[in-house]
């Protein structure tokens, strides 16, 4: 390493800025932050509009490339100390105290711009701190940098109450960090799996939640969510998290960051908490998992045109009908101009049941108990089924544009669509069904309590928990109940007023259900009824 004296202070050449009236030289970093990236030139051509587009696509294959250029800020005071002619003899010593301060400002120098080289954060008067605005992000692989090991780290719901730790605590096991937020059902599902994962391994794994600042939850927030479920799981959360979102990013919640041996092993799913991986982990084996970077996707803008969503894949038919593209998210989006008429309708990795009930709008409020799907092949209309063999095959991208048009007639044209390519119909006719029927029995409590109860329910965040669902109506439960047991919930009970019930966690435990409603006098029974149901069938 190449050293310059200047005044009396030894440090790096070309990373010094010094400060003096008399300084005849001067060397600065400044700073120097872009963010550069490069995708594929795509031929752009003006086409005019038209009535409607008819394509069909196979396959397609994504390519975002991302390069970052980061420097970081490296300023030292001006400090007074040796003085040296031009012949280079010493004309003003320091006191004899003052060579044991160079001597430690060597030391320093040398340890900030080592720290410096890690590629991370900016020198700070007592150390190496990350700065925020400066990060890199980690690539799978990278070596944990020391500045990350030793950052303080807000937490809540510690064991031993602490508010803060350093990733370096837990060095020596395999670190599994979730990002989460209060409002996030998918991230509290999996919580009882990292609780389990870190019981059963001992001291050799650490969980760790994160939840970062941009979820808009407070500390005081996550801690009393955390507090609240302390009996069925005790998971430690890093808070107000600026820093760890930057070197790992992501675009969606859960998301799962795996540290081992001082390195990033991988990023995973959910699904990917498993005793195998974490096997994986302490064998030096590679991570299983079906986890890919969401692709960037302007709902605002046409899909697959100049890459928005990727690269276009080969089409099928065209409005556009796409089959599934790993790792772009589900949505749906419209075009429409200041008078409301809409020039555009787009679907993303969608179910079909999500088309058809926009094409078809008496189905877009109906349970699916009430309707019937009499096909050959139901399968693209399974509602339970996420595996990715099941996606490949059967959730679509659909795009089609048009003049503007009212939102009527905007449907008019995905159903013409829909009905060319798939052939399926729908009717309506009353049908004789299996029924759950609610009716109040003698001295029902439900209706019970102070005016003044607040409305809550933990009724959809499936934690585990028993559920409570105060002063809410009760057609929020039915409607709960139907979508979970597939059947029609018809309420006989006369209540027109919010209800209080308390009930087993597991909703699917039918006589439990039973049991539970009958001690608060709501009874709860099988019937047929006839009903009228909407079927979709072959043509």
């Amino acid at each position: 390493m190449n050293l310059t004296l200047i005044r009396g202070l030894l440090c790096p050449k070309g990373e010094l800025s010094a400060f003096g009236n008399r300084l005849s030289a001067k060397s600065r970093f400044k700073k120097n932050s872009t963010n550069k990236r490069n995708i594929t030139n795509l031929h752009t051509t003006v086409r005019p509009h038209f009535l409607g587009r008819t394509t069909v696509c196979r396959d397609q294959r994504h390519k975002i490339i991302a390069n970052h250029t980061l420097n970081a800020i490296n300023r030292y005071p001006y400090k007074t100390g040796i003085k040296i002619g031009l012949n280079g003899v010493v004309l003003c010593g320091p006191k004899p105290y003052a060579f044991y301060l160079i001597t430690l400002k060597i030391l320093f120098c040398v340890c900030l711009a080592h720290a410096r080289q890690q590629g991370l954060g900016t020198p700070v008067a007592t150390g190496v701190a990350l700065a925020a605005d400066s990060i890199k992000p980690l690539q799978i692989g990278d070596t944990i940098p020391d500045a990350l090991w030793n950052l303080p780290l807000q937490v809540v719901n510690h064991p031993q109450g602490k508010e803060t730790i350093k990733l370096a605590d837990y060095s020596d096991r395999l670190i599994i960090l979730d990002f989460w937020a209060t409002w996030c059902s998918s991230c509290i599902k999996n919580f009882p799996k990292l609780a389990a994962l870190q019981k059963d391994n001992g001291k050799q794994v650490k969980t760790l939640l994160v939840n970062s600042r941009s979820t808009r939850d407070t500390r005081d927030k996550a801690k009393q969510f955390l507090s609240n479920r302390q009996k069925d799981y005790s998971l430690t959360s890093i808070v107000a998290d600026t820093v760890l979102k930057k070197l790992f990013p992501h675009r969606s919640i859960p998301h799962y960051v795996w540290i081992n041996g001082g390195r990033y092993l991988a990023a995973t799913n959910g699904e990917d908490l498993t005793d195998g991986n974490v096997q994986n982990a302490f064998d030096g084996k590679d991570i299983q998992t079906s986890y890919v970077p969401e692709t960037e996707y302007n709902i605002r803008q046409p899909l697959f045109e100049n890459g928005n969503g990727g690269e276009a894949p080969k089409y099928i038919y065209k409005s556009i009908l796409a089959p599934f593209v790993n790792g772009l998210k589900s949505s749906f989006s419209t075009d429409r101009d200041n008078k409301r008429l809409i020039s555009r309708v787009a679907f993303t990795n969608a179910r079909l049941s999500m088309i058809y009930s926009y094409a078809y709008p008496e189905i877009q409020n109906l349970s699916k108990a009430r309707l019937v799907i009499d096909v050959e092949n139901p399968e693209p209309f399974e509602s339970g089924n996420t595996s990715l063999n099941w996606k490949h095959k059967n959730l679509y991208n659909y795009e089609a544009q048009f003049p503007p048009t009212s939102e009527q007639n905007a449907k008019k044209i995905v159903r013409h669509d829909l009905q060319k390519f798939f052939g399926y119909i729908l009717r309506s006719e009353n049908r004789v069904l299996d029924c759950w029927v609610v009716k109040s029995g003698n001295g029902s409590i439900a209706t019970d309590f102070p005016n003044n109860l607040k409305s809550e329910t933990n009724l959809y965040d499936n934690d585990g928990t028993d559920i409570y669902f105060n002063n809410y109506p009760l057609s929020n439960l039915l409607n709960e109940l139907e979508r979970l047991y597939g059947q029609p919930f018809l309420d006989e009970t006369g209540i027109g007023t919010p209800v209080k019930l308390n009930l087993p966690a597991d909703l699917l435990q039918k006589h439990e259900v039973q049991t539970s409603l009958l001690k608060q006098g709501i009874i709860l029974t099988k019937e047929k009824r006839e009903l009228p149901v909407v079927i979709l069938s072959d043509n």
